[in-house]
């Protein structure tokens, strides 16, 4: 049994759901930015010159990439799921 919407209402909804996809858009852009920051980082660093700590603040880098990598793949499939339920 489906209702249809009243036309504020659908309105509304459309107009919560095409901000909630630029919302999506800018995250995923700002997650491309800081990772391919950190990437560069990651890639110019010399592991073997680096002492203990240096060595952990890299490792825990690492796993703030890995983390901002998973994290934007998870906002652009939600994105795609949206955009192809439309």
């Amino acid at each position: 049994m489906t209702q249809s919407l009243s036309p504020p209402t659908y309105y509304i909804i459309m107009y919560m759901f095409k901000w909630g996809k630029i919302f999506l858009r800018n995250q995923i852009e700002e997650l491309d930015e800081e990772t391919d920051d950190l990437e560069e980082t990651v890639e110019s660093t010399n592991f073997e010159r680096l002492d203990q700590i240096e060595r952990k603040q890299f490792v825990i880098q690492l796993h703030e990439l890995e983390k901002m990598k998973n994290r934007r793949d998870d906002l652009r499939m939600i994105l795609k799921e949206v955009s192809d339920n439309e």
